[in-house]
């Protein structure tokens, strides 16, 4: 099992929180051939028969050496139910795997001298519930989780997040969520720093975030069966 633990700072250093991130799977004991090597590439389908059978694995894989490809492989279904094999065509959520875009994207714009890293939030959301941290808060805190922004994303959130038809919709939400510590003086993982990138990058740019990261970088990038979703 995948854990993490934040402990007091303090002697005698008591756990304070313990998340449950993930399964991960056994350690495994790679073969020594070069990647196109038959025997490696023989190895590779062993495993993933043997992760589809027992961990119920669904995905797909492409491995190539330049242009050439020498594996492509689809396993596993793509709905719950268990009716919709995975193919070429399946889109698979990344879920927070969406943050770079949202790191890409604000990227952009300070390259272009849109925003800058150092801009606080309050200058493209001015009215923010909490105008102090707003304040304070920067656009570098927030994409190095280091604001202190609470999390929005929670069971009791959970009705209004699947209502939600954008981003801005999510605001509310992270503005009720606590401030975990003043901007700079912590790191925690939250997803609230990128919703508000996300939408500093809406107001700097003056495009819709979904069609800022569609026309800059997905379509530049020829990535044509790639988006992202509201809630990442």
């Amino acid at each position: 099992r995948d854990l993490q633990f934040r402990l007091e700072e303090a002697s005698p250093h008591k756990i304070v929180d313990l998340v449950f991130i993930a399964d991960v799977a056994e350690p495994v004991s790679l073969p020594n051939g070069s990647i196109d090597d038959p025997g490696t590439i023989a190895w590779l389908h062993g495993y993933i028969d043997k992760l589809t059978a027992t961990e119920d694995l669904s995905g797909a894989l492409m491995i190539a050496v330049g242009d050439d490809p020498i594996v492509e492989r689809y396993f596993g279904y793509a709905d719950s139910a268990r009716t919709v094999p995975c193919s070429r065509d399946t889109r698979f959520n990344l879920g927070s795997g969406d943050k770079m875009l949202t790191a890409v994207a604000a990227a952009l714009l300070v390259e272009s001298g849109e925003l800058a890293f150092e801009t606080p939030v309050d200058r493209f959301l001015p009215g923010y519930a909490n105008r102090a941290w707003a304040a304070s808060a920067t656009l570098g805190h927030l994409l190095s989780h280091t604001s202190g922004a609470g999390e929005y994303w929670t069971a009791e959130n959970a009705p209004e997040m699947a209502r939600a038809g954008g981003t801005r919709d999510l605001l509310p939400l992270v503005e009720r969520a606590p401030v975990d510590f003043a901007p700079g003086e912590g790191a925690r993982y939250s997803n609230s720093n990128f919703i508000l990138a996300g939408l500093i990058v809406e107001v700097a740019s003056g495009m819709d975030y979904h069609e800022f990261v569609r026309s800059r970088i997905l379509e530049p990038c020829g990535m044509r069966n790639t988006g992202v979703s509201v809630r990442d």
